[in-house]
């Protein structure tokens, strides 16, 4: 365990539902995800003037071959007693305790993008634990900046990677009034931005993404 988590994830449930009583005082939304469609991410067509070029998630090329990069489960957990949640995945093969990462990747970020509204894109707030082969960290910032720079931002200290499982537990209060989010499995072949920065067009990529749910085009899901 790299850090020690505060607070326990509740039981998850295979699939994707709403669970009123996981356990006494807690929600959980799970939602499963394909096996094996790393490298092949939902966006190959121009995203904010960025192209996902198709040859760089070959099968046979690091990235490809790297399924700790590939998840198979995310959920969020509402604990109504503590008044937090936690956010996590599992991902296809266990994450090694130290790098090297992938050739030409210099980070990985697991990713919970949070909406106050499914009306745009771009997320209101993204929940991010980075890795970088060596070092982590985990924080929440606004992506949205509201003439604010840098954005606000909150490090998170009850945050964990072990095995196939990363997984956050933060205040509910930092994302009061948030219906929705998805998860995304990010990678950087250029240098990250700080957590408090924009993301740019280019340098990152998405390794893996929630699958669509099946009445809809677009990859939320509610927050419990």
């Amino acid at each position: 365990m790299r850090k020690a988590m505060v607070g326990l994830i509740s039981a998850l449930v295979v699939g994707l539902m709403l669970v009123p009583n996981v356990s006494a005082g807690s929600r959980t939304v799970c939602f499963t995800d394909r096996e094996g469609d790393l490298g092949h991410p939902v966006f190959i067509w121009v995203v904010d003037g960025m192209i996902n070029p198709a040859n760089f998630w070959s099968d046979n090329s690091p990235v490809g071959q790297a399924a700790y990069l590939d998840s198979l489960k995310a959920w969020m957990t509402l604990n109504t007693k503590e008044d937090t949640i936690t956010a996590g995945v599992e991902v296809c093969s266990p994450i090694p305790e130290s790098g090297p990462l992938p050739s030409g990747v210099t980070a990985v970020w697991w990713v919970w993008f949070i909406y106050y509204d499914t009306e745009s894109w771009p997320a209101d707030v993204r929940l991010i634990v980075s890795w970088d082969g060596e070092n982590t960290y985990a924080a929440l910032t606004e992506a949205s900046d509201h003439g604010n720079t840098p954005f606000p931002n909150t490090m998170i200290d009850s945050y964990q990677i072990e095995e196939k499982v990363v997984s956050v537990t933060f205040d509910r209060t930092l994302v009061s009034g948030a219906v929705a989010w998805f998860n995304e499995v990010i990678v950087w072949n250029g240098n990250p931005v700080a957590p408090d920065d924009k993301m740019p067009g280019g340098g990152w990529f998405a390794a893996d993404m929630t699958d669509y749910p099946a009445d809809t085009m677009l990859p939320w899901w509610p927050m419990p």
